[in-house]
């Protein structure tokens, strides 16, 4: 594991060497998921150990030691991207396409929110007029094309994009890094660098694909800046092209290798939190059978959403192992889910790092997002992976040719069977 604390650190040191106490740091954390909101936040309070003066600007909590300066988001968001019914049908999705659908369409929805919220903050001038006072010296954000444009209106001269996933293809594009899809997959692929002939095809058309959905964005972000701004408003690809370091959450030893330059830093586990003691409630759960399986698909496609032959089709699979007790995040208690099956204990909430380090645990059911898949590594678990969407369905592939747990497809959770041989072989396959 990286001493992430020294990089962020060491990021501080290199801006202002020459300054004592004077710099300031700017996190733009918006409310995109769960999952991006913790990693941004877990960043902002790491920084606050170093900076001392720092603030997260944000139309969520992310952080719990940053100064907070908040911005009301675009209210007719949630009417372009409901995120319930892209949940449900991320549940329901053919995955034997050439690629997650659901991913491409996200990606289009997002972009007309994203351009829709963007817009909405640019016109909130007493906040962005209070931002331009603090006269920061350096941002750090996730790739976001408006957020680059607004480093330029409050001209902060230093910025630092990371990511809690693997990088698009457009961004590395962004950053002049070459992409060769005759060996480097597509992140929305289910590929690794040993494709043949036919799925290089494949990855060459997705990586086309995504690249010009995300270069249309840019041009929309690029023509709202210009049409508040002025025609001569800075390109804003050449802006996030200006990045001094990209900090990403992978691990060279876990992800595809690929050309790569010097300002852009793998650091897997950039925002993994340290395990902490459990509670009583927790302790007791977990003392209660020997052997232990986490389930947990995330915090966007929710287990309540999954169609109820999916469920079934689990809840017959935990009955398959009596003497193994089964946490399952399930986010409403109203469904009493786990009735009648005593081996398994649901709750909204789950301490998931705190509980993947406990000895008991022997394994973790889940979709595959990044964050997920690091903490598992970190704490030494074989994963059972669904991948729903998103860089999801690559880091399932991975999980599998890498030897650390077993890549399942929703079109097999429904084959009798399946499940059930997963969890036995990730319980008791000693390898």
């Amino acid at each position: 594991m990286y001493h992430v604390e020294w990089y962020l650190a060491s990021l501080i040191i290199i801006f202002h060497a020459s300054q004592n106490d004077s710099y300031k740091i700017l996190v733009y954390n918006p409310r995109f998921g769960k999952s991006h909101t913790k990693f941004l936040g877990s960043i902002a309070d790491t920084l606050t150990e170093f900076a001392p003066v720092l603030f997260e600007f944000s139309d969520s909590t992310g952080s719990k030691l940053a100064k907070t300066i908040k911005i009301d988001a675009d209210p007719e968001i949630s009417k372009i991207m409901n995120v319930e019914i892209f949940a449900q049908d991320a549940w329901k999705q053919n995955q034997q396409s050439i690629f997650s659908l659901i991913s491409v369409l996200i990606m289009k929805r997002m972009s007309d929110a994203l351009v829709k919220n963007c817009e909405f903050q640019l016109k909130q001038e007493k906040i962005m007029q209070e931002l331009k006072s603090e006269k920061f010296d350096l941002a750090i954000f996730e790739f976001n094309q408006c957020f680059a444009g607004m480093i330029e209106l409050l001209h902060i001269p230093a910025h630092v994009v990371v990511s809690p996933t693997a990088l698009f293809e457009y961004a590395t594009e962004c950053f002049g890094v070459p992409n060769i899809p005759s060996y480097i997959p597509s992140l929305l692929t289910q590929y690794t660098d040993k494709m043949t002939y036919l799925q290089r095809l494949k990855n060459l058309i997705i990586t086309i694909l995504t690249t010009k959905l995300l270069d249309n964005h840019t041009i929309r972000c690029q023509a709202l800046f210009r049409r508040l701004y002025g025609d001569q408003f800075i390109d804003l690809k050449e802006k996030l092209a200006q990045v001094t370091y990209v900090l990403t959450n992978t691990d060279p030893l876990f992800h595809i290798s690929r050309p790569t330059i010097h300002k852009i830093l793998e650091l897997g586990g950039l925002a993994l939190p340290k395990p902490q003691p459990l509670s009583k409630k927790w302790i007791a759960v977990m003392n209660k059978r020997k052997t232990v399986v986490l389930v947990s698909f995330g915090t966007v496609t929710l287990s309540c959403w999954m169609p109820n032959k999916t469920k079934k089709a689990l809840l017959d699979a935990f009955d398959s192992f009596p003497n193994v007790t089964f946490i399952w995040k399930y986010e409403k208690d109203e469904h009493r889910i786990a009735e009648g099956h005593p081996n398994v204990i649901t709750s909204k909430w789950l301490p998931q790092s705190d509980l993947l380090a406990h000895k008991n645990l022997i394994a973790f059911l889940t979709h595959g997002g990044m964050n997920s898949i690091t903490e598992t590594l970190n704490r030494g678990k074989p994963i059972v992976v669904v991948p729903l969407f998103g860089d999801q369905m690559q880091n399932a592939v991975l999980v599998q040719r890498l030897g650390l747990g077993i890549k399942l497809s929703l079109s097999e959770l429904a084959i009798e069977g399946k499940i059930q041989n997963a969890i036995y072989n990730i319980i008791y396959d000693k390898r």
